[in-house]
């Protein structure tokens, strides 16, 4: 549960991802825990309500359903995530069964949930099991991650998903020559970890993608376009994106499609308050340009 100041609302990056595919038409199987509380149940109705299964959502009996407390500063979030919670205990052996069958084309992650061993050891059982591309979403929210949890998923990702500052902490010790430059960077996090491809969020200024090659690196850009008065928040913006950037993977859109796609419904999202909108009407003038099937 995300605490706006508006009030609680149903979040996290893994349920937001999972309603944007949903509503895009792809079905998406989210696998947590939450607890045997009033906050637990309304995860449980808002998913019901958006026709998501229920399949990899596990029940906790002593720890409480996930909490952050979210402080909207001139409009970008600072968030509080509260320790000891049902995610930090997701079991290995039913998350395993869950995304067993049917085989998932894509497993997108993070680095959040494996701040507490047990849902680490899930993530790899569920990374062992399933196969599919590893969509890596770097979430670095201190304290909540270290260096072991941090590279291990690093080198065992596909794809990449992170924000320019995210980038610039990643590759902080590469060298002075790439130091303000975002692009050599990514380049330079890509060959360390042999990983295939990054979307980097880069705010007003646009985002762009780089992909390994044979003749070194396919860069593509899309410049930003300034929010103006109309921004309510930017709560969630990277995960919409990261679930365009999704969608363009599996459906084999060229990145600079994809970029231009992300960046629009991230921006279109920072228009509404919270990660997730409420009306799902606001899908359907994406899906109609996008050429996609309603959901």
């Amino acid at each position: 549960m995300d605490q706006l100041p508006s009030g609680p609302a149903v979040g996290g990056a893994p349920l937001n991802v999972t309603c944007h595919l949903a509503a895009f038409g792809h079905a998406a199987l989210l696998v947590t825990r939450i607890g045997q509380d009033l906050a637990g149940e309304r995860v449980l109705g808002f998913m019901a309500e958006r026709g998501l299964s229920l399949r990899g959502v596990q029940r906790d009996d002593s720890l409480p359903t996930g909490r952050v407390l979210v402080e909207l500063r001139e409009g970008q979030p600072a968030f509080e995530i509260l320790p000891d919670v049902a995610f930090d205990a997701i079991d290995p052996a039913a998350a395993e069964a869950a995304a067993r069958n049917p085989a998932p084309a894509l497993v997108y992650f993070g680095t959040l949930a494996q701040r507490r061993a047990r849902s680490r050891k899930a993530l790899r059982r569920v990374l062992r099991t399933s196969g599919g591309i590893r969509f890596l979403d770097v979430n670095l929210r201190r304290p909540w991650f270290d260096a072991r949890v941090l590279t291990s998923s690093l080198r065992g990702a596909d794809v990449l998903k992170l924000n320019e500052g995210e980038l610039e902490a990643l590759s902080a010790g590469f060298g002075p020559r790439r130091r303000g430059n975002p692009v050599a960077a990514a380049g330079a996090l890509l060959s360390r970890y042999e990983i295939g491809a990054a979307f980097v969020t880069r705010g007003e200024k646009g985002a762009f993608f780089a992909r390994r090659c044979e003749s070194g690196f396919q860069v593509e850009e899309v410049n930003g376009v300034a929010l103006g008065p109309e921004i309510v928040d930017t709560v969630g913006a990277g995960d919409g994106f990261a679930a365009v950037a999704i969608l363009g993977t599996l459906r084999g859109w060229h990145p600079a499609l994809t970029l231009v796609r992300a960046d629009s419904f991230a921006r279109a999202l920072c228009c509404l308050s919270g990660a997730v909108p409420a009306a799902p009407a606001f899908y359907d003038g994406f899906r109609n340009d996008w050429g996609l099937a309603a959901a």
